[in-house]
């Protein structure tokens, strides 16, 4: 519900002014004088005894009455005009001291952040906050993996597989956005594929090729510190002979590099293939023997 005390205008509105509380108060003492010459009136001599006009003195009663009523009618309205007044003065009070704070308080933002802005500029290129811009670890995270991904894709062509080509996926939305994505080009059908319509076979020769690609490029960045031990759980059983052959070769190399290589595995070729090895046999009893051959 809307007063006439929910706006400037209106506040001003209910202040009285000097002149009008003056005329009010002149009207009010004027309805007691008024009120005091009726009742010393009806109480003059031969007056109150009158009894032959009983209208009259009914009559004058009732405007006796009606004149207090508006009396006393004026005086509540002056009151509580004077009450709504003090509020309305306190209230513009209040109001003037919280726009000022409003305003100086609007004043200090916009300084400070003329002075933060290039520094929120920077911060939000860093994080990655500016736009579809990429995080500045993302950045330098993207850049160190085309490293990986390049000695992978050498790591594989001396594995003999150079018909498949890891490339960094440069996708801009999703989990993509990161920029570490992977595909894989098939030179045989020059395809881009996703890594998981890879074969089992695939799968293993690309995972090593990864694995290796990422200690060269550890050490290359750690000042010529090699990764000394390299283990291979299982995934041998999916190759087929001819990338057997290259996976094998590639870990004889990093063996004669100074490295050791270990492999798990249940290829029963791979007994002939490396002279140095640790069988594990089960036996009836359910325990197992240890076997070393060097």
């Amino acid at each position: 519900m809307v007063t006439e005390l929910d706006s400037d205008e209106g506040v001003r509105r209910s202040v009285l002014t000097a002149a009008q509380r003056k005329e009010r108060q002149i009207r009010v003492d004027q309805d007691r004088v008024d009120r005091a010459r009726l009742e010393e009136g009806l109480a003059a001599p031969g007056i109150a005894d009158l009894t032959a006009d009983e209208d009259a003195l009914a009559a004058a009663r009732a405007a006796l009455a009606r004149t207090q009523e508006q009396v006393t009618h004026q005086e509540q309205q002056a009151t509580a005009a004077q009450a709504r007044a003090a509020t309305a003065r306190h209230t513009a009070d209040r109001t003037a001291g919280a726009r000022a704070n409003l305003q100086n308080s609007v004043q200090q933002v916009e300084t400070v952040t003329r002075e933060a802005g290039a520094i929120i500029r920077v911060a939000d290129l860093a994080t990655g906050n500016a736009g579809d811009r990429v995080r500045l670890s993302t950045y330098v995270l993207m850049r160190r993996f085309e490293d990986v991904v390049d000695a992978a894709n050498a790591r594989l062509t001396r594995m003999g597989d150079a018909d498949l080509e890891l490339v960094r996926e440069d996708a801009t939305s999703g989990r993509g956005r990161t920029g570490l994505d992977l595909r894989v080009i098939d030179r045989r059908t020059d395809r881009s594929r996703r890594p998981e319509t890879l074969s089992g076979g695939e799968t293993f020769i690309v995972s090593l090729a990864l694995a290796l690609g990422l200690a060269d490029t550890v050490s290359a960045e750690a000042g010529g510190v090699t990764m000394q031990t390299l283990f291979i759980d299982e995934g041998f059983g999916s190759l087929d002979p001819e990338r057997l052959d290259g996976v094998i070769e590639e870990i004889s190399r990093i063996a004669e590099a100074g490295r050791s290589v270990g492999i798990v595995s249940h290829v029963a070729e791979l007994k002939q293939r490396i002279p140095d090895r640790i069988s594990v046999s089960r036996q009836a009893d359910d325990t197992s023997t240890l076997t070393v051959t060097a």
